[in-house]
């Protein structure tokens, strides 16, 4: 990112936005120094919204525990989706808040397909997700070793390798690095990792 040219703060608290024309953000103020920007971003976390809803069983940060088809697991009168919802992780088979879009279509319409009167199930999650920046693209899925030790896996090893993403004849390959997670003694496979760059 910093040959991007993002100056990236990490450790700081913002204490003001600044801008020249009253308008627009040209910087921030920090409790460690001032600084131009052309664009802020600003990543706080997800936090379901879910005060409204009462009497039904959350997680510590409010996210509903649903089954299979959405429902609320406390009253099956009540569907909930999207970031609202906390969904089984497959890994662990306990409930997670997997905040991604993509799980927010996907409970959407397996709570749609419920209502009219189909039996499709949501097969619960394990966190997968890519993004790209400048040139490095990367990509998880499930957990990384210290995650999964965290969530109370045991016996956990990782394989790290570098290699390139195409065969070298190829006109275009890069360069890309993947882990792999896993249980020494089931085999399972616990997550992966990969990035290009």
């Amino acid at each position: 990112m910093r040959k991007g040219g993002v100056n990236l703060r990490l450790g700081e608290s913002v204490e003001e936005f600044t801008s020249k024309d009253g308008v627009h953000v040209s910087g921030v103020k920090t409790n460690k120094g001032s600084y131009d920007a052309d664009l802020v971003l600003l990543c706080i976390g997800f936090r379901p919204q879910t005060a409204v809803v009462e009497d039904v069983e959350k997680l510590p940060n409010g996210a509903i525990k649903v089954d299979e088809y959405q429902r609320s697991v406390s009253d099956e009168n009540v569907y909930v989706i999207g970031d609202s919802a906390s969904l089984k992780n497959v890994i662990t088979n306990d409930y997670a808040h997997v905040a991604l879009a993509t799980n927010a279509v996907k409970t959407g319409i397996v709570a749609a397909l419920h209502l009219a009167g189909m039996d499709v199930k949501f097969p619960g999650v394990v966190g997968t997700n890519a993004v790209s920046v400048f040139d490095c693209k990367y990509a998880s899925t499930g957990f990384t070793k210290r995650l999964g030790e965290k969530n109370g896996l045991e016996n956990l090893a990782e394989v790290y390798f570098e290699d390139n993403d195409r065969p070298e004849f190829m006109a275009h390959y890069e360069k890309a690095a993947c882990k792999i997670v896993y249980d020494t003694k089931t085999l399972k496979l616990v997550g992966a990792q990969v990035g290009s760059w």
